[in-house]
């Protein structure tokens, strides 16, 4: 069987279950935020975050075993518009107001013979093609040209860089992030504590290299302490003013086997930072 046909029959696959799972559970973020808000019923709302848990969790396993590439999708990619991305969220949240349902819940309700959801799915693929290449184009382009910004890391197995030079091709991408404010923590690996010296291969001192552009490093010494250096790493990045945080992690520290989780203060002794 050809790739292009495997890619089809497994979009049809997907939607097929997708549509089965839409009718029979009501799944829908409109109904599960005005169940929410109205009524205090949170299960549609826990669905949608577990589903959206799987979402990330199944793309990014994906992609960490080369089985797909991320930077190939049209929804992530590596320059992107913040202005424009709040934008179109705004607008598709009070079109999904007006209209009851979300697009793909349209496209359900449309499965079993409702006429206005077949007017929403025409409307919502007009302005869907006058956005991407017709009259409205010109000014989004103009738009996300004005205000866009370019990151070199798009995905999760991205960020945890390997040894040596894989950690010096990630330093762009949380430079990057560091000056944009943008929240981002940053792991790379390293060899083992016994050999940190020059002459060791594939060797780099990435605390040195990456403090000048991230807000916090450290490199951890102790398996006990991860728990709360990684707790630390993600509280100063998102801290005002959010920005980059990094990790450094030997080889010999991240397979010793974490016996007993650390709660306190991560101190200089249990890591150079």
């Amino acid at each position: 069987m050809e790739s292009t046909q495997l890619v089809i029959l497994a979009g049809l696959a997907i939607g097929l279950i997708y549509g089965a799972v839409g009718l029979l559970s009501g799944f829908c973020l409109m109904s599960s935020m005005r169940g929410f808000l109205a009524k205090g019923d949170s299960r549609l709302v826990r669905t949608y975050a577990l589903a959206i848990a799987v979402a990330i969790f199944a793309s990014q396993f994906l992609a960490g075993n080369g089985m797909v590439d991320l930077g190939k999708s049209i929804y992530l990619q590596q320059t992107f518009s913040a202005p424009v991305l709040f934008l179109g969220g705004v607008l598709f949240g009070y079109g999904m107001v007006l209209s009851n349902g979300c697009g793909s819940r349209a496209l359900v309700l449309l499965g079993c013979g409702n006429l206005r959801s077949f007017v929403v799915v025409i409307v919502l693929a007009i302005a869907a093609q006058m956005t991407l290449k017709g009259l409205i184009a010109p000014a989004r382009i103009a738009l996300v040209q004005a205000s866009q910004t370019t990151v070199n890391a798009n995905s999760l197995p991205s960020l945890l860089a390997t040894l040596g030079p894989g950690a010096t091709n990630l330093l762009t991408g949380v430079a990057d992030a560091n000056m944009d404010r943008a929240p981002l923590v940053a792991i790379t690996g390293q060899v083992s504590t016994e050999r940190f010296h020059k002459e060791s291969h594939q060797y780099l001192d990435l605390i040195s290299l990456y403090r000048p552009v991230v807000k916090w490093n450290a490199q951890l010494l102790r398996p006990q302490v991860m728990p709360e250096a990684v707790r630390k790493a993600f509280k100063v990045a998102q801290t005002e003013k959010p920005g980059a945080t990094h990790l450094d992690l030997p080889e010999d520290v991240a397979d010793a086997p974490l016996l007993q989780a650390s709660n306190q203060e991560v101190t200089n002794r249990d890591f150079f930072a």
